[in-house]
């Protein structure tokens, strides 16, 4: 499953990064499609699990997008064909989603989606023109309302978006000095976090008791004037395997993360940002992000600013 994660994530970013609507709404719903495919039953049923999955607050979120009234106010409904190749419309779809749209989110949800599924549908197939301006607009509120969910069921934040929402320069300063503010933010967030270490009991497995311990070096044959470089390093090596055995789960996250900020982001930029590079570095941070919100952390207070 989470190899078509990445793949809703390649084609999410594929659609952030277009300015024309049919590209943005055709690379959305791929991403969209990545996230719903595997999943069992027919092409709707699978929409309608992933809805199933929102709680309420989302789907009102999503429902808030002004581009929804659109699709229950759209005139002529739209048409497609249905599985006897007869002509249907979206009206009843409508007239549900207006209808429960303050009653009954969710159900006023899954007729959006239904609408948006037959929009999809009828673009696949051949039947919207890039040069017909009801087809443009149909896809250009579409896509929206689409991107929402899918960075809902990511848990993308808006900050994680592509910079300059477009293919990336190597020559652009710009990314360097992003970067660079993005360093010195991160880096005061995090070392704000540390004042909170002082709440860990001072005890024999406090990180800075175990790399103390004199006891331990001791016993493991430390002597001024006898002592080997071997026996310092087994010393040594014994005391870190001691402190990473021991170290707290606030430490080893804030540390994986402060080194990635630190290190892996400046090696971005002393290499001068270019576009390989700066796409790598954001789909790591894609994932590192991802890691820590199933860890249960709220990167929207960590990585705000």
């Amino acid at each position: 499953m989470e190899k078509f994660i990445g793949v809703a994530r390649r084609w999410y970013q594929k659609a952030v990064d277009s300015n024309d609507s049919f590209d943005q709404f055709i690379s959305i719903w791929i991403s969209f499609n990545a996230i719903y495919g595997r999943r069992d039953g027919s092409e709707f049923r699978k929409i309608k699990s992933i809805i199933n999955e929102f709680n309420s607050d989302t789907i009102t979120s999503i429902l808030a997008y002004e581009e929804v009234r659109y699709f229950y106010t759209i005139s002529p409904p739209i048409q497609f064909l249905n599985m006897d190749l007869e002509i249907e419309d979206t009206a009843d779809a409508q007239n549900k989603l207006n209808r429960n749209i303050n009653r009954s989110p969710k159900i006023a949800l899954e007729n959006l989606m239904y609408i948006l599924n037959k929009v999809r549908n009828n673009l696949f197939h051949g039947d919207k023109r890039i040069e017909r301006a009801r087809d443009v607009d149909i896809v250009k509120n579409a896509y929206p309302i689409v991107k929402e969910i899918v960075k809902s069921y990511l848990r993308l934040d808006y900050r994680l978006e592509p910079i300059n929402n477009g293919s990336v320069s190597a020559t652009d300063n710009s990314i360097e000095n992003i970067l660079t503010d993005k360093i010195d933010t991160l880096k005061e967030q995090i070392s704000n976090l540390t004042n909170h270490y002082s709440t860990l009991p001072k005890d024999h497995k406090h990180p800075v008791s175990i790399l103390l311990d004199r006891i331990n070096m001791q016993a493991n044959g430390i002597e001024p004037g006898f002592t080997t470089p071997q026996q310092l390093e087994a010393i040594q090596q014994n005391l870190l395997k001691l402190y990473e055995q021991n170290k707290p789960d606030v430490l080893k996250d804030t540390e994986e993360v402060f080194n990635f900020v630190n290190n892996r982001m400046r090696e971005v930029i002393d290499n001068g940002c270019t576009e390989e590079d700066v796409n790598k570095f954001y789909n790591e941070y894609i994932e590192l992000q991802r890691k820590y919100l199933d860890k249960g952390y709220d990167l929207k207070f960590i990585f705000s600013g």
